[in-house]
């Protein structure tokens, strides 16, 4: 190995990062009514009242964009500032990991 390289490992927060995020179950679609955002299962007939931030992940599902990408996005639509990227990310997760629970998008390992 040269002296000029170093082995560098990748934090646990880099990775899930650049992970996708899990695919909308068929059925299942936004709708928007104003400013209204629902998230509903055409499946079963659930409907979830969701906010505009919620919205843009369901979309980021929809479009199967990376954890980074939407984390990226949130920040720049809410002027929020660089340091606050960690604590977007781990609210995208639990928004995520909500929506896997009530069976919204393929639940964690599926894809």
């Amino acid at each position: 190995m040269s002296d000029f390289v170093e082995p560098t490992q990748q934090s646990a927060h880099e990775a899930e990062a650049q992970k996708a995020l899990p695919p909308v179950l068929e059925g299942v679609i936004l709708q928007r009514q104003g400013e209204a955002c629902f998230v509903m299962d055409t499946n079963n007939g659930e409907v979830f009242s969701v906010n505009p931030t919620a919205a843009r992940i369901f979309e980021g599902c929809q479009q199967r964009e990376t954890v980074s990408a939407v984390v990226n996005a949130l920040i720049t639509a809410a002027g929020a500032r660089e340091n606050e990227h960690a604590a977007v990310q781990a609210d995208v997760l639990r928004l995520v990991k909500e929506l896997q629970e009530l069976g919204l998008c393929e639940p964690a390992g599926a894809h």
